[in-house]
Order: structure tokens, then sequence, then C-alpha cells
């Protein structure tokens, strides 16, 4: 079923079976597999226990697209300071501010009971909700910023759409797509 492929718990669970490295996961859990209850708050408590103290994450939601409901998170032991930013997109270098795991395990927990948009793929609304958290990598450069993304669409084996995104100076981010004739 096509539902597989956009299912991260089902997709990262299976990977390893195959021989495939991924990054280090610290959760993999659907949403019935965190508490019985099925309550938020439960569920909140469940993922701030399971939220790394001293190493970089991403915690993203498993039912979700376009970075909905995805968090950046990188501890600098040196200065003992933590940073955040909710979506992919945005940059992890407010120095000025201490975080706490809690906003990202309340988070995680409401997106937990959220569905998928209503223009998003039948595929993606048929996957159980989740979470998904996972060591965070940075950029070679620089360690405040996301790491450089390709994406490569393919529609029955053929490659249509490319994309890679990457930050330049000023910390703007842009887009080059590479479309197929």
């Amino acid at each position: 079923s096509l539902s597989f492929y956009v299912d991260k718990v089902a997709r990262k669970r299976w990977l390893p079976t195959q021989g495939f490295d991924q990054p280090k996961l610290f959760a993999l859990h659907y949403a019935h597999e965190l508490t019985d209850t099925g309550n938020q708050d439960d569920e909140a408590a469940a993922l701030y226990n399971l939220l790394p103290n001293e190493t970089g994450y991403a915690a993203k939601p498993t039912h979700f697209s376009e970075s909905n409901g995805v968090w950046l998170v990188s501890h600098d032991m040196e200065s003992n300071k933590t940073f955040s930013r909710s979506t992919v997109r945005e940059l992890l270098a407010d120095e000025k501010s201490k975080f706490d795991n809690w906003v990202v395990a309340k988070s995680l927990a409401k997106s937990l009971h959220g569905v998928a948009q209503p223009y998003e793929s039948w595929a993606l609304k048929n996957v159980k909700p989740g979470v998904v958290v996972e060591e965070r990598f940075a950029d070679f450069d620089q360690w405040t910023h996301p790491p450089l993304e390709l994406c490569i669409f393919v529609i029955w084996g053929r490659v249509w759409v490319g994309q890679m995104n990457i930050v330049e100076q000023q910390n703007r981010y842009y887009s080059a797509f590479i479309y197929r004739n």
C-alpha cells in the first residue's frame, strides 16, 4: 500500500531489516504505543521522557507533511544553552532563549490528535498517528543551520522533479528545482 511509504514509523522499522543505515533513533512510536490511556497529558509525559537532553534531535509527527509539527532542537554543551525552532525552514540560532523539552513534548502530543490537511494524499490520511525522534543533522559549516536538503520526486519509477534547499548568506533559504522535460 502507498501508506507504507509515507508512514515514518513503519518505514524506519523496516529499513534496518533491509540493511539500510539511518539516523540514530531516540523514539519511534505510534500514539497507541505511548500510553494505555490515549490522554494527551499522558502522551506528553511519555514523550518528554523519551526526548534527549544532551544531544540535538529532530522530532516529527508521522502523519503530517510539509514539515508540519517538526521540531529541531540543538544543545550546545559548551555554553549550556538549548535552541529550538518548530519548523525545518527556520534557523536554530536564537542564542538568548533557554528551551525546555516540555514545549516539544506537549506540541507532539497535541499533534497525535491532529489529522492531515484536506489537500494531502489519501495515503498520508491513512497513516496511524505517531512520532519519530531522531538525531539532528546540521550544515557542515554552520551547526546552527539545517543540513542541505535534496528531494527527488519519483512517479511510477521516473524522476519528475528534483529540489535542493540551501541556506546562503544572511540566513536566506533558496530552493533550486530541476524539472523533467
